[in-house]
């Protein structure tokens, strides 16, 4: 559950490696990056770190506990970004997105998905399958949580969400 801090500041996080790569290298605006102290160097991590320092975004290298208190998911992988709240398009952009497309468009209309794991895997299946957009019920239905950001394993960068009443 977010802290009353985070949200009066409108934050949320996207954690997990793929995740916070994707989010960074689809432009998203991102205000500060959390690092393992102790995370395994490799490629994903050289490439998130070289792609926040070029972005100007701070990464600050931090121990378990203040990772574990900034995960709202409990996967972060060691790394977790801070990024603005999710913000939601028109149905009428993801429409003119579609026509805009030289592809067939491909909108997909979810219902009753309630899961936000589910949600992430739909989205990522989408966004592999060339999808312009994806459009979910305001109420009663999954939403664009770190958990569903984690689960489409960075496609919530790329594709776009609408909420309709």
């Amino acid at each position: 559950m977010p802290s009353r801090g985070r949200r009066a500041r409108r934050q949320a996080t996207v954690e997990g490696r793929r995740a916070v790569l994707e989010a960074l290298r689809a432009g998203r605006p991102v205000r500060r990056i959390l690092l393992s102290a102790t995370v395994r160097p490799g490629p994903q991590v050289a490439e998130i770190v070289a792609l926040a320092e070029a972005s100007g975004v701070e990464v600050e290298a931090v121990g378990r506990e203040a990772l574990e208190r900034a995960s709202l998911t409990g996967h972060h992988q060691g790394v977790i970004a801070l990024v603005p709240d999710p913000r939601y398009v028109d149905v009428e952009d993801l429409v003119a997105r579609a026509r805009a497309s030289c592809a067939p468009a491909l909108l997909v209309m979810l219902d009753g998905i309630e899961d936000p794991h589910n949600f992430g895997a739909i989205v990522r299946t989408v966004d592999a399958a060339g999808g312009h957009g994806v459009i979910i019920p305001s109420r009663r239905a999954a939403s664009i949580t770190p958990g569903a950001v984690r689960a489409s394993a960075g496609a919530l960068e790329h594709v776009p969400v609408a909420r309709v009443v």
